[in-house]
């Protein structure tokens, strides 16, 4: 009960009802999915010449740049928190990448230092970046009581994350909406896997279950994101929804919340994530699918809780993704996602 006590005292202290607040300038939305560069490289430099700095920096950048995220990392075990704020600080750095750079190239040469960073770090010989350094320390230097170490996570993940993102340096097309699903769960559903790893839990049940999860986080997070890319004049939308609700994109650029149709179109993504969401549900309380999926598991899963939360608020607004209100933080959600935990529940 006391540590319970602890992390609700612990939820509590980091958040107030506000309006979330603009990063660099940019709209709010664009915060709440594409990052923009963490910091300079400076910054970074430093960061990186300590491991507590670079736990450190790990931790400010999910802080600052993934609240919900941060909110579910003060849900982990102690012993694995710093650990769970590398992993997602390592998340940041690969979807701030496109926003970095205007040449594709440059981007794509990014991504390989991650990629290259990644063999470098899990062969002992981590770059001098305070998250290479983060993860060393962590996940990459975990005691298996016998004098060995071994690392709590697999690097495949990592680099499939990084494939995907990949992909991301060239304007995105989504034909179907099967062709986002695949997207959204190489880039997210991944990062779930990584967490249930460092967790302890390498089950085929309990990835099935993130799996769901992880599309319909990131299918929440597409939509969250749709006035920024149509700022930039790109959209993850799938072109066969946009056509059958008779959306140009052109339309969508230009007029954004006005563009005809485009309330359908978002209605038909937003339902596919519901759908996610209540598969997961129910293989989580059906014994059948859970045969070896331990209970602690589900704080893995955590990000199901404000995904759910943002489909039943953009609901409210008739599913325009460009209505304001979309932008104040719930406040409610600390206390949720803490409830969620102790009980084991999606709802």
């Amino acid at each position: 009960m006391f540590a319970r006590a602890n992390n609700a005292v612990r939820i509590a202290a980091v958040f107030r009802p506000r309006a979330q607040v603009a990063i660099a300038g940019q709209p709010v939305w664009r915060a709440c999915a594409y990052s923009t560069a963490p910091a300079s490289a400076a910054d970074t430099a430093t960061a990186a010449k300590s491991p507590l700095s670079a736990i450190q920096y790990c931790r400010d950048l999910v802080r600052k740049y993934d609240h919900e995220h941060y909110l579910c990392g003060l849900l982990y075990p102690a012993h694995l928190r710093n650990g769970y704020w590398a992993l997602r600080a390592f998340f940041i750095e690969l979807s701030a990448v496109r926003e970095a750079v205007s040449d594709p190239r440059i981007g794509q040469m990014r991504l390989q230092f991650w990629r290259d960073a990644v063999d470098s770090t899990f062969k002992g010989h981590p770059p001098q970046h305070p998250v290479t350094v983060a993860l060393s320390q962590t996940v990459l230097a975990h005691s298996t009581g016998e004098g060995a170490v071994r690392p709590l996570v697999s690097s495949s993940w990592m680099k499939r994350i990084i494939n995907e993102r990949e992909k991301d340096m060239e304007d995105p097309y989504h034909a179907t909406m099967e062709s986002l699903e695949a997207y959204v769960e190489a880039a997210h559903a991944s990062a779930m896997y990584l967490q249930l790893e460092l967790l302890g839990v390498r089950s085929v049940s309990a990835d099935h279950i993130a799996s769901h999860i992880g599309k319909a986080y990131g299918l929440v997070t597409l939509l969250r994101a749709t006035p920024f890319h149509a700022s930039k004049r790109r959209t993850y939308l799938p072109a066969a929804l946009l056509a059958e609700h008779g959306v140009s994109q052109e339309d969508l650029f230009r007029n954004g919340p006005t563009a005809e149709g485009l309330h359908d179109v978002v209605y038909d993504v937003a339902s596919v994530a519901h759908r996610h969401l209540e598969v997961a549900k129910d293989h989580w309380v059906d014994d059948r699918h859970r045969k070896d999926v331990p209970s602690h598991a589900f704080t893995a899963m955590l990000a199901a809780i404000p995904a759910r939360t943002y489909l039943d608020r953009l609901q409210q607004v008739h599913f325009n993704v460009f209505d304001p209100k979309l932008t104040v933080r719930p406040w409610k959600l600390p206390w949720t996602l803490y409830m969620a935990n102790r009980r084991r529940k999606f709802s």
